[in-house]
């Protein structure tokens, strides 16, 4: 190739990544990702989309995926995560960074958890302590997150 058309390649290859073409998320392999899980923290969902959240309080979880909410992981990369909450698809996205491709085990112990008696939930959604902000009791705690 002649300067001038490298020059030219370079220039355009630069537009497309300042455009912001997102790269097809390379799955990393990890035996048992696709068991089923519950969610350890809040998610909120923006559409297709969930972000995580440090805040436990009415509104958070009425608009959003309560902790104890059944999860499945269908695809882990460091650029995204696919997952179904409630049976519902979505993406999370990490904030800021990557999610660790080499540390798996510490994403899964970061957002979910294997059974509800991690969380001190029972199957029923109640807790086996009273006064849990977690119980599911209340109806303001509901999932009200919208199909993608």
């Amino acid at each position: 190739m002649n300067r001038v058309t490298t020059s030219v390649l370079a220039v355009l290859g630069a537009g497309l990544l300042s455009m912001g073409c997102a790269a097809t998320p390379v799955p990393v392999l990890y035996d048992g990702l696709d068991q089923p899980r519950y969610l350890r923290c809040t998610l909120v969902p923006d559409k297709e989309k969930v972000y995580s959240s440090n805040y436990i309080g009415d509104g958070i979880l009425s608009a959003g995926y309560k902790p104890g909410s059944p999860v499945v992981i269908t695809m882990y990369s460091p650029q995204r995560v696919d997952l179904t909450i409630n049976k519902i698809p979505h993406q999370m996205f990490p904030d800021g960074g990557l999610f660790p491709a080499g540390d798996v085990p510490a994403f899964l112990n970061k957002y979910f958890v294997d059974s509800l008696a991690e969380l001190g939930l029972s199957e029923g959604g109640g807790t086996e302590a009273s006064g849990n902000p977690l119980s599911g009791d209340d109806e303001a705690t509901g999932d009200h997150a919208e199909p993608a």
